[in-house]
């Protein structure tokens, strides 16, 4: 998700912009851009200049729900390979942005 709109980019590429979290097993900054990597708390600040602003963040747990799956009918032959069909599998839960 984006992080930064209307910042000068003189500010940014000057350095005078900077994003940070204390807890990088949370989430982590890539570019102007947060990644979500687990449920947990973090701290996000933004400073632009020598002002500085901080907020907190709580990474609550998502359920994703996978249905329709099927496993293909296959004559047993001592593996515990099969192979799986997925034309009818839905998927519910996903945020807006993520794919499967």
């Amino acid at each position: 998700m984006p992080l930064l709109t209307n910042v000068d980019s003189a500010y940014y590429k000057a350095g005078k912009v900077k994003i940070t979290v204390d807890n990088e097993a949370v989430v982590k900054i890539e570019k102007d851009s947060l990644q979500i990597l687990k449920p947990g708390k973090v701290n996000l600040t933004l400073a632009v200049g020598d002002t500085a602003v901080t907020q907190s963040l709580d990474v609550l747990k998502k359920t994703l729900t996978i249905t329709g799956i099927t496993a293909t009918t296959r004559i047993y032959n001592g593996s515990k390979e099969v192979g799986l069909v997925t034309t009818d599998m839905k998927v519910d839960g996903l945020v807006g942005g993520s794919y499967f």
